[in-house]
């Protein structure tokens, strides 16, 4: 309806390659986490970095969701809303909830920061160029 040279086989495509980047992008940036927290000495506690993540990714996922919408600009705008608020609760939720060292959580959250930035990054320029898929 929004845009007349998007039919529906093309949304349902799009619905479903950004379901797996959703699924791929949480599993992969909580291996991380994990990965991070195990060479830190905070040990290897993948379930714990898959609900930090899932925690701070939330509203990453909402934009996931929100860019199937067809319209040209919104799933931009709203990344530019949602990457710093994941940002803020990966930052605030490294003492307390991975129980890493505090000289150690500044470094270590940006190294999470820049890992999150890689993969959002990374994840939709790769699953389509695979299913050889053509952007909106």
């Amino acid at each position: 309806i929004l845009q007349p040279h998007a039919v529906i086989h093309q949304v349902i495509i799009q619905a479903v390659t950004q379901g797996l980047l959703i699924f791929l992008l949480t599993w992969g940036m909580a291996l991380g986490v994990a990965g991070i927290t195990a060479l830190s000495g905070g040990g290897f506690h993948y379930t714990k970095a898959l609900r930090f993540v899932g925690y701070s990714i939330t509203p990453l996922l909402f934009v996931g969701l929100i860019s199937i919408i067809p319209l040209p600009w919104l799933a931009t705008v709203c990344d530019l809303l949602a990457m710093p608020w994941a940002f803020v609760v990966m930052g605030a939720g490294v003492l307390p909830y991975l129980k890493l060292k505090s000289e150690h959580a500044p470094t270590l959250s940006a190294l999470m920061c820049g890992l999150l930035l890689c993969l959002w990054g990374a994840l939709p320029m790769l699953i389509p160029f695979l299913l050889n898929l053509k952007p909106w």
